[in-house]
């Protein structure tokens, strides 16, 4: 499951069974990064350069440019 940051955001892996969801990401466009959380982390895993995701091991990931992601957005004013 994937989110933007903003004013009204809740922590979804709060709202779901675990088995419904594997990782929540939190897209912070201001930031510039995507934090992801797992069931039972203490503290999101903070990404600004590359995301790798791979729910299912037998599935190749899938792998996210970040920065490169962030490079197209302009900087916030």
């Amino acid at each position: 499951m994937a989110q933007a940051l903003g004013p009204y955001t809740i922590p979804m892996l709060e709202a779901f069974p675990a088995d419904v969801i594997f990782d929540e990401h939190i897209v912070d466009p201001e930031g510039r990064l995507i934090d992801r959380w797992r069931p039972g982390d203490d503290r999101p895993g903070i990404h600004r350069e590359t995301l790798e995701w791979q729910p299912v091991p037998d599935v190749p990931p899938l792998l996210v440019d970040v920065a490169g992601l962030f490079a197209e957005v302009p900087e916030p004013e």
